[in-house]
């Protein structure tokens, strides 16, 4: 029997870096990128489902990493980062996926609370840690080589540099 799933044989050895990537949207992106090949590192703040999915996957023989990491917290995100990128290698493919969606009445909404969307689903997609993406020569990853071709002047420009790959491909 055949799979449905597309293979990209350029994932295999790859280091991918999954925030959120414990539950939910971020279990299946862990998943599939594990099953294709790559090392995954993923940071989540939910204990239980994320250990259970680091057991799933690696029984199956895949490179899994799970830190609990809060990324609304710059320090430890990049101390995060830097510990996949330090065991698994220079990171070629980094999913901003965590995020907080909680329902609610608008009259609900206070300052603190405002503060919190925004730093959880805006500021740390800005926030990764450029050494775990520029370590040593490039592998030929799209990303990483922009990111040289660019002279990299910081991580303010990675997010819009995905969106536009990503949007660039119809």
């Amino acid at each position: 029997m055949t799979s449905s799933v597309a293979s990209y044989p350029s994932l295999v050895g790859k280091t991918v870096v999954i925030s959120g990537g414990g539950s939910g949207i971020g279990e299946s992106i862990t998943s599939h990128f594990a099953r294709q090949g790559a090392k995954v590192g993923f940071l989540d703040i939910c204990d239980d489902p994320s250990n259970a999915l680091v057991e799933s996957l690696t029984g199956e023989g895949h490179n899994v990493q799970y830190i609990n990491c809060d990324v609304t917290d710059t320090t430890a995100l990049q101390a995060a980062i830097g510990k996949i990128s330090q065991d698994f290698g220079p990171v070629g493919v980094l999913v901003n996926n965590a995020a907080h969606d909680q329902r609610h009445k608008l009259e609900d909404v206070t300052p603190d609370y405002w503060d919190q969307r925004i730093a959880i689903n805006i500021v740390t997609t800005q926030l990764p840690q450029p050494d775990a993406f520029i370590d040593g020569p490039s592998d030929g990853s799209e990303v990483e080589d922009e990111l040289i071709r660019r002279g990299f002047q910081g991580f303010q420009d990675v997010p819009t540099l995905f969106s536009r790959r990503f949007n660039d491909r119809s």
